[in-house]
């Protein structure tokens, strides 16, 4: 969904509902509208972040590889599905896997 987009966004992601679709948008905000993965431009260079609850919700599994480098992780906090070797960390049965952050 581009800038260009003159509905309500939180109406395309509602209409998404739980279907297994990313919703990308290029936004500042567009995180807090439903979008799974938002394009912004910081210091004249292309950055992404990332909504683990929207993508979570639409049934997707995100690599810890694409979030290590996104520039920011929304809800990086909350409970993931196992991971499967050679990414599985210890933290405990009911806390799933670890999501490593890149600091920018």
């Amino acid at each position: 969904v581009g800038t260009g987009y003159q509905g309500d966004l939180r109406e395309v992601a509602d209409a998404v509902g739980n279907r297994p679709m990313l919703l990308v948008t290029d936004h500042a905000g567009a995180l807090d509208e439903g979008s799974a993965v938002n394009f912004l431009v910081v210091d004249r260079r292309v950055r992404f972040e990332v909504s683990l609850a929207a993508t979570h919700r639409a049934g997707l599994k995100v690599s810890s590889q694409l979030l290590a480098v996104a520039s920011h992780v929304r809800g990086a906090g909350m409970p993931l599905r196992p991971c499967a070797p050679p990414w599985t960390l210890a933290v405990g049965a009911e806390h799933g896997c670890r999501v490593r952050m890149a600091a920018r």
